[in-house]
C-alpha cells in the first residue's frame, strides 16, 4: 500500500513513471525511516535512456517534531548504486523539468521546494522543507547534449550535501572520476551563487579552480591553475587532442559568461618561453576571437614541419635539432584556431 501511494504520488507530481521493484522497509519512531531498493525514475519519451534515475537502494529518515511547526526536517537522504542521466534536446527540453499533467507546467527539484510548490499541510499551509544530509555513493551521472551532439560521464564515489533548504547548500563534497581524471570538489550555495573549490588531475596534468559562479546568468569568477609536464596531456584532461609534449604553466584569473570571457593576471610558462598579461577570449563568434595584451620574456614562433624541413637542407641539422629541444616551440598549432588581437 506504501509503495503504490508513492508512485502514484510521484506520478501526479512529475508527470514520470516510478518503479519500486524490490521491497519496501519501514522503521517507525520519532525519527521513521524507510528503505526502498531497486527504485527507477523514467526520462521524458524524447531522451535517448529511458531512466532518469535508477537505484540499487535509497533510504530515508525524517524528525518527528519539527512538524508541530511546520517544518519538515529529513534527516539523510541516502542513495547507492545510482544512474542519474540528464538530457536536454534539440528544441532546449531538459530532462530534469517535469511537467506536472495538473499543471501542464515545467518543474525542476529546485522549485519543488521552494514556497509556491512546498510541501503542504493537512490545512493547506506551506511546510518549510529542509534536508540535513545527502549522500550518494558509488554512482554515475551521465549528460547528453542532443544539440551539440556531445555526452560527458562522471563517476561517482562519493557525494555528501550538507543543509539543502531548497535555495541553498551549506557544504557539498565529491570525489569521482571525470573522462577517467581524478576530480575532487567541494562547494556551497547561497541562493543564485555557487562557490566552487575544485581540481581535475592525471597522468602528471593537473587543473584547479576556486571562486564562484552566478547559476541564473551562468558567469563566473574564478582563479585558475594549471600545470602539466606535457601540453598533450593538459588537452587530454579537458577532452581535447593532441601531441605536443612541451611542458605549460599557467595561473591566471578568469571571469565572464560562456560567450564572453576576460582573463588577467596572466603567468604562463610553455617551455622556456614566459608570458604575462590580460584579455578576453570571445567565443559567440564562429571562431573564436583573441584579444591581449602580453609581456613575452622569450618567444619563437615556428612550425614543427619547418625545423623538420630545414635538418634536411642544412650541414648543421644536428645542432639545430638540439636547439630546438632546448628552445620548444610556441605552440602555433593552437593559435590557428583562433583569430587574434596580441599586442
Amino acid at each position: 500500500k506504501i509503495k503504490q501511494m508513492a508512485v502514484d504520488e510521484v506520478s501526479k507530481q512529475t508527470g514520470r513513471t516510478l518503479l519500486v521493484e524490490g521491497s519496501v522497509s519501514p522503521k517507525l519512531g520519532l525519527k521513521p525511516s524507510v528503505v526502498i531498493e531497486d527504485i527507477s525514475l523514467s526520462n521524458p519519451s524524447w531522451a535517448k535512456n529511458p531512466q532518469l534515475i535508477t537505484a540499487q537502494s535509497l533510504t530515508l529518515s525524517a524528525h518527528l517534531l519539527p512538524l508541530l511547526n511546520k517544518r519538515l526536517e529529513i534527516s539523510d537522504i541516502t542513495i547507492n548504486n545510482a544512474t542519474i542521466a540528464l538530457e536536454s534536446s534539440k528544441k532546449g527540453s531538459k530532462s530534469w523539468e517535469f511537467k506536472s499533467p495538473e499543471t501542464k507546467k515545467d518543474t525542476t527539484v529546485t522549485d519543488i521546494a521552494n514556497t509556491d510548490n512546498a510541501v503542504k499541510s493537512p490545512d493547506g499551509s506551506a511546510v518549510d522543507l529542509s534536508i540535513n544530509q545527502i549522500n550518494l555513493n558509488d554512482s554515475t551521472l551521465l549528460y547528453v547534449d542532443h544539440a551539440e551532439g556531445t555526452s560527458q560521464t562522471l563517476n561517482i564515489s562519493s557525494l555528501a550535501v550538507n543543509g539543502f533548504n531548497g535555495t541553498s547548500v551549506e557544504s557539498a563534497t565529491l570525489k569521482g572520476q571525470y573522462n577517467h581524471a581524478d576530480l575532487n570538489l567541494k562547494a556551497k550555495l547561497n541562493g543564485q551563487l555557487l562557490g566552487l573549490d575544485g581540481s581535475l588531475s592525471d597522468n602528471g596534468a593537473t587543473i584547479k579552480i576556486n571562486g564562484s559562479m552566478e547559476i541564473a546568468s551562468q558567469s563566473f569568477d574564478v582563479n585558475v591553475n594549471a600545470n602539466a609536464d606535457q601540453l598533450k596531456k593538459l588537452q587530454k584532461l579537458v577532452g581535447q587532442k593532441g601531441d605536443d609534449q612541451t611542458s605549460l604553466s599557467v595561473q591566471t584569473k578568469v571571469s565572464g559568461t560562456q560567450d564572453m570571457i576576460s582573463f588577467s593576471n596572466l603567468q604562463a610558462v610553455y617551455g622556456d618561453t614566459h608570458v604575462d598579461g590580460a584579455g578576453s577570449l570571445n567565443l559567440s563568434k564562429s571562431k573564436p576571437y583573441i584579444k591581449a595584451t602580453l609581456a613575452v620574456a622569450q618567444l619563437e614562433v615556428k612550425d614543427k614541419t619547418s625545423a623538420s624541413a630545414a635538418s634536411t637542407t642544412s650541414s648543421d641539422a644536428p645542432a639545430a635539432a638540439d636547439a630546438s629541444k632546448s628552445e620548444p616551440l610556441f605552440p602555433i598549432d593552437l593559435l590557428r584556431a583562433f583569430d587574434a588581437d596580441i599586442k
